[in-house]
């Protein structure tokens, strides 16, 4: 790993050591801490103005800017946008987590409703030195919903650096939708955040692993077949840990009750089968788990209520309606653009 420049030695051996406690506990994501790090880890150098980190859902993009943030000797205001319906709701946290004891605190403190408000009293703490002499960083997380309280917050937050004069100041958006579909009028820096291997996925979900020692490798052995299934259909990791907590209660019951043994891994996965089957099914369908799959009370047939709260992933909705118009192509039409020995000659 390269390092920019510190102080001493020892600044060198705390920052490794903090960096790898935090890549232990996200795996996979070593390259985007190291990044993340080099850019907001050193009080000496100049922030960049904006920094957009995306990526698909659970794939730990606020975990790790959180946790690098916190390894760092920056000011932080971490908002996530979801829950700021109103301007005030977004912008005056920012203010609580930035200025020494808190814009809120102050007598006489100004209702920060409006971006205006926010650059003046960003300029007024920085004149008083309230600011102090560290990085100052504004996580918006989900920063897509910003658009729902103007189209102007997003380009202003993106030119809040050069707004405020402050060149100690940076903004992290976060968003699982790509900075493309924005309109970016600032230079930023772009980290993605893949989603995680198989490999990784078993080492985050191994931390499920039950307290009792007589389950540890059961628990194990299961991850391994839960996943040679499920790691085909989904990558998710919130709809795999979903789909593991459901099963798992199957999986181990037959040995509980004493009519399978541990080591008899072909019994165990044959009484499982059924259920990993039923629950392939229920895939990204809310309020459906693997136990109810498996019955056949009426209480498993797809609701309106479920079918109008479920949401498809960004790109298979294109690849739908791609579809559906593609449907109403003649199969003269289809032959021309799909068969490889077509002659063109045909149409001449």
């Amino acid at each position: 790993m390269e390092w920019k420049e510190f102080e001493d030695c020892e600044d060198v051996v705390m920052a490794s050591e903090t960096i790898e406690s935090l890549n232990e506990m996200t795996p996979g994501r070593h390259k985007q801490i190291e990044l993340l790090y080099n850019l907001l880890g050193t009080p000496s150098d100049p922030l960049p103005a904006n920094v957009y980190v995306y990526g698909d859902a659970a794939t730990g993009k606020t975990q790790v800017v959180q946790g690098v943030l916190s390894l760092t000797s920056a000011r932080f205001a971490l908002v996530n946008c979801v829950e700021c319906y109103t301007a005030r709701l977004l912008l005056e946290p920012i203010l609580d987590k930035l200025i020494d004891e808190g814009y809120s605190n102050e007598p006489g403190a100004e209702k920060c409703d409006n971006m205006m408000v926010l650059v003046k009293q960003l300029r007024i703490a920085a004149h008083k030195g309230q600011l102090g002499d560290v990085p100052c960083v504004i996580v918006l997380d989900n920063c897509e919903r910003l658009f729902e309280l103007g189209d102007h917050y997003f380009l202003a937050f993106q030119k809040l650096q050069e707004l405020t004069s402050l060149s100690n100041l940076c903004v992290v958006f976060i968003s699982q939708i790509l900075p493309e579909k924005f309109s970016t009028i600032v230079p930023y820096i772009r980290i993605f955040f893949p989603q995680y291997t198989k490999d990784d996925v078993l080492k985050i979900l191994m931390r499920e692993t039950p307290d009792n020692e007589d389950e540890k490798d059961l628990f194990k052995q299961f991850l391994v077949f839960f996943l040679d299934t499920f790691y085909l259909a989904t990558r998710d990791l919130n709809e795999l840990k979903h789909q593991m907590v459901a099963i798992y209660p199957k999986y181990v019951e037959p040995v509980k009750t004493g009519r399978v043994k541990p080591s008899d891994t072909h019994a165990l996965y044959k009484n499982i089968a059924p259920h990993i089957r039923a629950s392939l099914n229920n895939v990204y369908l809310p309020g459906v788990g693997a136990t109810e799959s498996t019955s056949s009370k009426p209480e498993t047939v797809l609701t309106s209520k479920i079918l109008q709260s479920l949401d498809l992933p960004y790109y298979a909705k294109y690849f739908l309606v791609a579809a559906f118009l593609a449907s109403y192509n003649s199969p003269k039409e289809d032959k021309r653009l799909f068969l490889k020995n077509h002659r063109l000659s045909s149409f001449g």
